[in-house]
C-alpha cells in the first residue's frame, strides 16, 4: 500500500517565515492492521518537518473524519491532504497526486547470498513469521513453502 501526499512538494521557497499550508491527515491511514498508528503519524509529522525546512513553508496538520478530507479538499478548507486514497482514473480526474513517499506492507527479508528472489524459490524451505501477521495470507498461496509462526 502507499501513502499519497497531495501536490505540495515542489513549492518555491520564499525568504522569511514562509506560507502556512492546512494538511488533512486521514484517521483511517494506514488501512492495514496496525497495532500502533501513532509511529505512522509519527512518521508523516518528521515527513512535514523535513518538507517544511527545506522549501520554508509552513504546516498546520488537521486531523479529519473519514472521507470528509476529500470534502474539505474540493471545498478548499485543506491545501492537501495525506491519504491512503489510490490513484485510480476517477480520482485523477478531481485531485493531482504525488508519489508515494511510505510504502506498507510485508517484506521478505532474508541473508544477501541467499539466491531466493522470490517466494517460489523457497519451496522446501522455512519461513517464519510473527503470529497473526497478515503476511501469512500471502505464504499460504505457496503450500511448499513451510511457515514458523512466531
Amino acid at each position: 500500500m502507499k501513502i499519497f501526499l497531495f501536490a505540495l512538494l515542489f513549492l518555491t521557497s520564499c525568504s522569511g517565515p514562509g506560507p502556512v499550508y492546512r494538511i488533512g491527515i486521514d484517521p483511517e491511514l494506514p488501512e492495514s492492521d496496525f497495532k500502533k498508528k501513532d509511529y505512522i503519524f509519527g512518521y508523516v509529522q518528521e515527513f512535514l518537518l523535513k518538507v517544511s525546512k527545506r522549501e520554508n513553508i509552513q504546516f498546520e496538520v488537521v486531523q479529519v473524519g473519514g472521507e470528509a478530507f476529500l470534502d474539505e479538499l474540493k471545498g478548499e478548507k485543506l491545501d492537501a491532504a495525506i491519504s491512503s486514497l489510490s490513484p485510480h482514473n476517477f480520482n485523477e480526474s478531481i485531485y493531482d497526486f504525488s508519489k508515494g513517499f511510505l510504502e506498507l506492507g510485508p517484506v521478505l527479508v532474508q541473508d544477501q547470498k541467499s539466491p531466493a528472489k522470490n517466494l517460489n524459490d523457497l519451496n522446501g524451505k522455512v519461513v517464519g513469521l510473527l503470529m497473526e501477521d497478515p503476511a501469512m495470507l500471502i505464504v499460504e498461496k505457496y503450500p511448499r513453502v513451510v511457515m514458523r509462526g512466531y
